[in-house]
């Protein structure tokens, strides 16, 4: 059974904690996991994130771009990287209760 995660919006996210989730999941093999500067900006510049923590570990990501009014939008499809120790045992649906 999963740790129970905690959830965050717009927390702070090293590029080396989001790359190391992206290589956990399935997104690496789309994702330019090797260009750091690249990375760092997709955090930068996505303007809401909802991430799942377990203690101080990174295990769950969604980002977003949004007015904050009326339209958001999920920057890829899937757009919700959990790694694999997560899916498949109920972490995905945090997402959905955000």
């Amino acid at each position: 059974m999963a740790l129970p995660c905690e959830l965050r919006i717009n927390a702070a996210i090293d590029a080396d904690a989001f790359i190391a989730l992206l290589q956990a999941s399935t997104l690496a093999e789309r994702r330019p996991v090797h260009d750091r500067e690249c990375m760092e900006g997709m955090l930068r510049h996505a303007n809401l994130t909802l991430s799942a923590w377990q203690g101080s570990r990174l295990v769950g990501i969604s980002r977003a771009m949004t007015d904050f009014h009326y339209a958001c939008y999920l920057t890829s499809s899937p757009s919700l990287a959990f790694g694999h120790r997560l899916r498949g045992k109920g972490g995905d649906s945090y997402g959905a209760q955000a």
